[in-house]
């Protein structure tokens, strides 16, 4: 198709179609594509150039051809369904590979993490995903996995290390607990017991197993007699019980009772704590009868001394006088004879007035008060006998035999009607001593103990005294027990007294115990203690130091 504008100037050249010409004319481009209708009404597809002498003249020709669209799309629409057909088959393929592949990685990424997970949740907190495998979001979800397995592994070393330091703290806390000499027993708000420790089970005789979680009463009843009033308030302030006569025991045993409420950090309960002062209890009441003792014994020397000086001269007037007048004297004759009388006269008559008999009463009792006043000074004097090795089995022995001779029949007791059983160390090596200040002080607890088991009220039982004699690192000890009536606590603290007797006035001078005591305390630096009940007889205990003090040493009190 050849057209031409139309203008005046060039009046050849009509557009074959007005239409197509109009889009042609106000197409921008000189040269393109349109689709269009030609002549026929076919749908057609046009190609058009417009032609130009100078690049800015308007065209003087525009060429344009054409072609139907059928001929045109045929082989396109051919080519396009094959192409889809293609795409089609291609994109199918794509997603069936990308599928498979894609599920291959999610696969090993799921099972990767699911195995982890697993192992986690069987305890294994070592157990970590593979962060190479599978689609990046399971990789992402590994190293997530991977950082909560490993916050999770430092927690639990954590708590580990602060379990092995609580463990180990317990293990010490109980191992103080069970170390200590002191009962220790744990109650709850009902007073079950929580806590039993091994001097728990010392001193009540039950194992821990038989007193954990039982009632306090049932396990303990002396020591839930003692602390029932105890209020476990928040405030309330702790029970201190002191020098409590603990039951039971052939032995003297005192305690402390401690019982202090718990009630932090929402436990509700108390701890008691019971403490052994037997020993405390015995050596304050050593140092009450020392001091006592040293009072007494000050005011004995005294008095012994001023009493000694007259005594001295009663004994020598009444010596005297009994020479005087004795037959047998050649000076008492002639004198007599001088004055008229008979010597024999003089007697008759002395004897007739009971004058004589009134002099040996006179003497006796002043040798009797001469004894009383050597022992009282035996108190405050320190001995001077040598000490050598001797066998305390032979001294005690000995003195056995010496006091089977005391026979007294206004007392009405003989020693030899007393048991006697013997308890010694075999192969006990000897012990540095003065054996006669032994002798006396194992006299003097003999004869207390033959006089007790004879004294009214008795016990029913034959008389037995029971001697021991061991030694060990410290000191030696000889032991004498009876099965006598025994002695209350107040004659207990007593009982070395001096001049203090139960016995009735003008049968005991009270000085038996206190020279015994004197002579172990000062003499040997030892001690001696006495154990007794009313109905359970008494023991008494002395204890010689292994290395005793020189006699030369100061003594204390």
């Amino acid at each position: 198709m050849f057209a031409y504008p139309e203008h005046e100037m060039f009046p050849i050249g009509k557009p074959s179609h007005k239409q197509n010409w109009e889009i042609i004319n106000n197409l921008p481009e000189d040269e393109g594509t349109f689709s269009g209708i030609n002549l026929s009404n076919e749908k057609v597809l046009f190609a058009y150039s417009r032609l130009r002498l100078t690049p800015s003249s308007p065209p003087y020709m525009t060429i344009t051809a054409s072609i139907p669209e059928v001929s045109v799309f045929r082989e396109a629409k051919t080519l396009l369904l094959r192409n889809v057909v293609l795409l089609a088959l291609t994109a199918a393929m794509a997603l069936i590979i990308t599928w498979l592949i894609g599920n291959a990685a999610i696969l090993r990424g799921l099972s990767g993490l699911m195995s982890a997970t697993s192992r986690l949740g069987a305890g294994d907190l070592t157990a970590r995903a593979d962060t190479r495998q599978g689609s990046s979001e399971f990789r992402t979800l590994a190293v997530t996995f991977n950082e909560m397995a490993l916050a999770l592994e430092t927690r639990q070393d954590e708590l580990r290390e602060s379990a092995d330091t609580i463990n180990a703290m317990r293990i010490m806390l109980n191992n103080i607990l069970e170390s200590m000499p002191s009962a220790i027993i744990g109650l709850d708000k009902d007073d079950l017991v929580t806590h039993w420790n091994s001097g728990a089970e010392k001193l009540s005789g039950k194992p821990r197993e038989a007193a954990l979680g039982k009632h306090l009463e049932a396990v303990f009843p002396w020591l839930s007699g003692q602390v029932r009033t105890q209020k476990r308030a928040r405030n309330a302030p702790p029970l201190a019980l002191e020098k409590l006569r603990f039951p039971g025991g052939s032995d003297i045993q005192y305690v402390d009772v401690l019982a202090y409420p718990l009630t932090s950090n929402g436990v509700e309960g108390a701890v008691v704590r019971i403490d052994d002062v037997t020993r405390r209890v015995q050596l304050e009441e050593m140092m009450v009868q020392s001091e006592k003792m040293s009072t007494v014994g000050s005011l004995a020397a005294g008095m012994a001394h001023d009493i000694n000086n007259p005594l001295a001269g009663i004994l020598q007037s009444v010596q005297n006088i009994q020479r005087r007048v004795s037959p047998d004297l050649s000076p008492n004759i002639k004198a007599a004879e001088a004055a008229g009388c008979d010597i024999n006269t003089i007697r008759t008559y002395l004897d007739s007035r009971e004058i004589l008999s009134f002099l040996s009463a006179i003497k006796e009792s002043g040798e009797r008060a001469s004894t009383i006043v050597k022992n009282m000074l035996g108190f405050i004097r320190r001995s001077s006998s040598d000490h050598i090795p001797y066998s305390l089995a032979e001294l005690v022995d000995r003195t056995v035999t010496i006091a089977a001779t005391d026979y007294d029949l206004k007392k009405q007791y003989d020693f030899r009607g007393i048991e006697i059983v013997r308890e010694y160390q075999p192969d006990m090596p000897k012990v540095l001593c003065s054996p006669s200040e032994v002798e006396q002080v194992v006299y003097n607890l003999l004869t207390n103990a033959a006089q007790a088991m004879s004294a009214p009220p008795g016990t029913g039982r034959p008389p037995k005294l029971i001697l021991r004699v061991h030694q060990n690192e410290l000191c030696s000890v000889i032991e004498v027990e009876d099965n006598g009536p025994g002695m209350s606590d107040d004659v207990r603290k007593r009982v070395f007294e001096p001049m203090f007797s139960t016995k009735a006035p003008g049968e005991g001078t009270g000085l038996g115990l206190a020279v015994a005591y004197f002579i172990v305390v000062n003499s040997y630096k030892g001690e001696i203690l006495v154990e007794s009940e009313p109905g359970r007889g008494t023991r008494f205990i002395v204890r010689f130091p292994t290395k005793p003090q020189s006699p030369s040493e100061e003594p204390t009190t």
